[in-house]
């Protein structure tokens, strides 16, 4: 196990991932239609300048979903902003200093994160040795492109759904949803969500 660094495009926001391994978390890349508008969103609120991509060449977002208390960041909460797709919807996290999404989060009650790669400070060869493979594809009905056509699914797969199931339980058991730097100690989020119209997702 070993500490992965964590930190924003414009180094404002800087934080550190506890105890990372391939066993520590469940590695995973959603195509659903809400994590492209979130990524499209940001992309469209982004100063000029050179941004690495949020979504691969088929629309997906990898994530490394974790329990809350292995999250720290350690400078500039003040620039961590949140939104939601819809009043009821995920919590999704980004800076607010140069829009780099963080990740999704649901309340606090429930012991997970879902960290996106673009605020992961390793490169993708880093990212695999310490995250291991990519676990499951998600909601890859929505796929923009044909790479994974061979494992496209509806929705969740059985076998990752119980693996994440398995996870968050143990991760309750344990109180690992505690402490968590994106929630007050009452349960509430740190930064009011904007409640926003997704835009469309370009189709290419």
């Amino acid at each position: 196990m070993t500490d992965i660094p964590l930190q924003c495009d414009c180094g404002a926001v800087k934080g550190i991932v506890k105890h990372a391994s391939p066993t520590s978390g469940n590695r995973l890349v959603c195509y659903c239609r809400s994590c492209q508008a979130f990524a499209h969103h940001l992309k469209t609120h982004r100063r000029t300048g050179d941004h690495p991509s949020v979504l691969d060449s088929d629309g997906g977002t990898e994530v490394f979903q974790i329990p809350p208390a292995r999250l720290r960041i350690t400078e500039g909460s003040e620039h961590i902003a949140c939104l939601k797709l819809s009043p009821k919807g995920t919590f999704r996290w980004y800076t607010r200093c140069c829009h780099t999404p963080i990740g999704n989060t649901l309340t606090a009650g429930v012991p997970f994160i879902g960290l996106i790669h673009s605020f992961i400070r390793l490169a993708p060869q880093e990212r695999q040795q310490s995250l291991g493979d990519v676990q499951g594809y998600i909601h890859a009905r929505h796929a923009t492109g044909n790479r994974i056509a061979a494992r496209r699914h509806q929705g969740m797969p059985v076998t990752v759904g119980l693996k994440i199931a398995v996870r968050l339980l143990l991760w309750k058991i344990c109180g690992l949803n505690r402490p968590t730097p994106l929630f007050d100690v009452d349960g509430n989020p740190i930064a009011v969500p904007a409640i926003i119209l997704p835009d469309s997702p370009p189709s290419d």
